[in-house]
């Protein structure tokens, strides 16, 4: 009766000898050199070393997977709940193998060290029922700091999941002070944001300044015009007393009672009789908007 038998595919012959002489390493006996022939569906030896091993290792190969026979060795052992499951390659599992953990053997190349062939040997032998051998045992010092050891693959199979290095996974209190100060990088970049995100909004109590043009909002309304008078534009530019002429009223069919300049407006103008009738004249036409302040004082001045 042996302490473990191997199943693999023939075409994996040569990493199933390395993994048994390395369990033999250990102390254990293990059976595995075997002569499968073809057109045989189970060898009544094989059958025999099958049922009476104390722990079933089934190495897990790209090869395996499309083996009946390790497919029938697996599920035999695993109807007697000695299964220990092992991956030597990157492959999905046969669906009803999927849901137990796999040691991962698959960068393993013989050193004791590996943490998948660690596994393996503590799956062994916690299905013998034995202690672990002290050349493969986590050191109580790995264990006391906290060590992850990513010893198996998961019930999804080996895709996906990264291969166990010769070194330690470490976690501890330096793990969780970078993902605190990760955090708190965010919480200060988002802080900045918002107060740069206020500081460019406008002010809605600000007014939209007036358009192109327009009047300012402070100005006073303009005199009314008298009845007839020509109004410039909207948005043309405000005449100069001191060098624009007055537009004077028109009427339908008249010319303009006010000439176009200054000289001509005292040549042009009808003078009244008297120097009284003439001030008062320039005052009424001052009054209706005809003439500037400057030409009423022009007009004023030739009515002596």
């Amino acid at each position: 009766m042996a302490d473990v038998f191997v199943s693999y595919a023939a075409e994996d012959r040569d990493r199933a000898a390395r993994l048994a002489s390395a369990l033999t390493a250990l102390g254990w006996s293990v059976w595995w050199d075997r002569r499968i022939v073809a057109g045989q569906t189970f060898d009544q030896a094989i059958e025999r070393e099958l049922d009476a091993a104390k722990s079933v290792v089934v190495l897990w190969s790209r090869h395996s997977i499309e083996s009946e026979w390790v497919k029938n060795e697996a599920a035999a052992a695993a109807e007697r709940k000695v299964l220990v499951p092992a991956a030597i390659d990157k492959v999905k599992l046969p669906l009803e193998f999927r849901r137990r953990q796999t040691a991962d053997l698959v960068r393993w190349h013989g050193e004791s060290e590996h943490v998948g062939y660690r596994a393996l040997c503590e799956g062994v032998a916690a299905t013998i029922g034995c202690e672990v051998p002290p050349s493969v045992a986590a050191p109580t010092t790995e264990i006391a700091r906290g060590i992850l050891r990513p010893a198996t693959i998961g019930p999804n199979g080996i895709e996906g999941v990264g291969s166990a290095s010769n070194g330690d996974r470490r976690i501890g209190w330096r793990a969780v002070g970078l993902t605190a100060s990760a955090l708190a990088i965010v919480g200060i970049a988002a802080a900045v944001w918002v107060a740069f995100y206020k500081e460019t909004q406008p002010d809605p109590l600000v007014k939209a300044a007036p358009t192109t043009g327009s009047a300012p909002a402070t100005q006073s309304a303009p005199a009314p015009s008298p009845a007839g008078a020509t109004t410039p534009p909207t948005g043309s530019a405000p005449s100069s007393p001191a060098t624009d002429a007055p537009k004077s009223a028109t009427t339908q069919g008249e010319a303009p009672k006010v000439p176009t300049s200054k000289a001509a407006s005292g040549a042009q103008s009808t003078k009244p009789a008297t120097a009284a009738d003439c001030r008062m004249e320039a005052l009424s036409r001052l009054q209706r908007g005809e003439v500037t302040t400057q030409t009423y004082k022009e007009l004023v001045a030739q009515c002596r």
